[in-house]
């Protein structure tokens, strides 16, 4: 059971600076995380526009993940490991995209990173199969991981609009799906 963090520091932009793509990875960066996916998505998206990568995290694959995606094209920001649930919000709110992306052969339906993204708002370009798919192509809160390999324009051309569109839905995702409110009122119509 996830239990939410208080969630009143999310903050929703009002505008959104598309002359960047703005991608976040949260967590531990270990030997799960798919980084030649990673590596190649940074090259797609970095022959159309700039990429920054801001990494909150820590992990044995840290070093060679920043020299990876700094090699493929991205601006890497490296914030390290942050508890602050403000801070983070703060880093997510300038995020276009969160990367969920791990190594095809794991048996994965979600993933802990993506509830962060998810409730700050943060779409995420996603390869996890299962829940996490279907939450994805249902509520309109990111996209497939191979649609933006084979088609990097999805993001590259998408509009302001269409962004904060997708993080609304994002957000709005999260509060009906996967609160705790959400939870709880579904414990009690079972119970």
């Amino acid at each position: 059971i996830y239990i939410t963090k208080d969630s009143t520091c999310v903050k929703m932009p009002t505008n959104i600076d598309m002359s960047t793509v703005e991608l976040v990875y949260v967590g531990t960066i270990n030997n799960i995380i798919d980084i030649p996916s990673i590596k190649n998505l940074i090259e797609k998206l970095s022959s159309y526009k700039k990429v920054r990568l801001s990494i909150i995290g820590n992990g044995a694959s840290k070093d060679k993940f920043i020299e990876t995606t700094e090699a493929a094209g991205a601006e890497v920001v490296d914030y390290g490991v942050v508890y602050d649930e403000q801070i983070k919000h703060e880093i997510y709110s300038k995020s276009h995209f969160g990367l969920n992306i791990m190594k095809s052969e794991l048996a994965v339906g979600f993933t802990q990173k993506s509830l962060d993204y998810f409730e700050a708002g943060v779409p995420i370009i996603n390869n996890i199969p299962y829940d996490t798919k279907h939450l994805v192509d249902k509520y309109n809160c990111g996209i497939d991981l191979q649609c933006v390999l084979d088609n990097p324009a999805l993001i590259t051309d998408m509009s302001e609009a269409e962004l904060l569109n997708m993080k609304i839905a994002t957000r709005k995702m999260f509060e009906n799906v996967l609160s705790k409110e959400t939870f709880y009122k579904r414990l009690g119509d079972i119970l």
